[in-house]
């Protein structure tokens, strides 16, 4: 971004870009599109907090979709440096409890995303790498709990990650995969090339637990004539042998829950200067016997059923993904 001084030279600023929502929901039959306690960052930085109270949707008496707290904030500002090697935060905040979805799914969750931007002159095209460095954190600071009404537990999560636990069925594992958020966010042209460098997505999960998509350039091993951009789609859930992966469908960190649908832990997307997570996604609707999709009965109104995902995610919008 540029804006023009009074006299008439360029002087560059920085614009911060954060949106979040505690919980989303896109639904058919009946309509929903909705957003609970959305926060947006102006370009100039400051705070934005919005927090939402006992929901329940449509009714006490049918409800299809409730919460007892969805609560975002987020904060950029300024932390030091020198003149062309500024450094900005953004820190981003989000707690839901209890999310019920159709008496099938319940999850709660606490968790920080804080993005350390440095600026710096761009590098020497003998050198090249990325111009602005950013360092990526999550922490969860209450654990990401999932329970499943009437399913048996999944096998034992490997506990990858003490400092980011996840609990599904009681069963402790992990949602963060270290490195991912913080190489790709480091230099994204390393992380999005193929190959087997420590920092190459490549390395970091298991092929083909994740998907590359090219932008400006032919994919293959080389990326002739490409500029290493582009678009990566994975999970940050672990082990990879007890979700589902389907990298052609786009598919990641997915597991069937029979009645409800399909539920996504963990999806992460990033490209140069953007990371996207979305920590649950639930994608309603099940199959007949003939193979078609159809809706989910609600348990308390036979003759409706439902369509549509409900997610708890930081793309600001509480609709698809990706």
């Amino acid at each position: 971004m540029q804006e023009h001084s009074a006299n008439g030279r360029d002087t560059k600023r920085f614009a911060f870009s954060a949106s979040t929502v505690g919980v989303g929901a896109n639904l058919d039959s009946p309509t929903l599109d909705e957003s609970w306690a959305p926060a947006c960052l102006p370009i100039i930085g400051g705070h934005s907090h919005s927090v939402v109270g006992f929901t329940v949707w449509p009714s006490a008496s049918d409800p299809v979709l409730q919460f007892d707290l969805a609560e975002t904030s987020i904060t950029g500002r300024q932390t030091g440096g020198v003149p062309q090697a500024e450094e900005y935060e953004t820190v981003i905040r989000k707690t839901v409890r209890n999310l019920n979805i159709l008496h099938r799914l319940t999850a709660s969750i606490g968790v920080e995303i804080k993005l350390h931007y440095t600026r710096r002159p761009s590098p020497a095209a003998a050198t090249p790498r990325q111009r602005d460095l950013i360092d990526v954190s999550v922490t969860m600071f209450d654990p990401f709990v999932i329970s499943t009404f009437g399913v048996a537990a999944l096998p034992p999560l490997t506990n990858l990650s003490v400092l980011n636990p996840i609990v599904l069925n009681g069963q402790s594992g992990s949602i963060y995969l270290p490195g991912i958020p913080q190489y790709a966010g480091q230099d994204f042209k390393s992380f999005r090339a193929a190959g087997l460098g420590p920092q190459s997505i490549d390395t970091l999960r298991p092929d083909p637990a994740h998907h590359k998509h090219e932008i400006g350039g032919v994919e293959s091993p080389a990326l002739p004539g490409g500029h290493g951009h582009g678009l990566v789609y994975t999970a940050l859930a672990e082990p990879q042998n007890q979700f589902i992966y389907d990298e052609p469908n786009l598919d990641f960190g997915k597991f069937v829950l029979p009645g409800l649908g399909e539920v996504y832990i963990g999806e992460w997307a990033g490209s140069p200067y953007r990371q996207l997570f979305t920590f649950l996604r639930v994608e309603i609707g099940v199959k007949d016997e003939t193979g078609v999709e159809v809706g989910v009965q609600d348990q308390f109104q036979p003759r409706t059923a439902f369509k549509g995902q409900i997610v708890i995610d930081d793309d600001g919008g509480g609709g698809g993904y990706p």
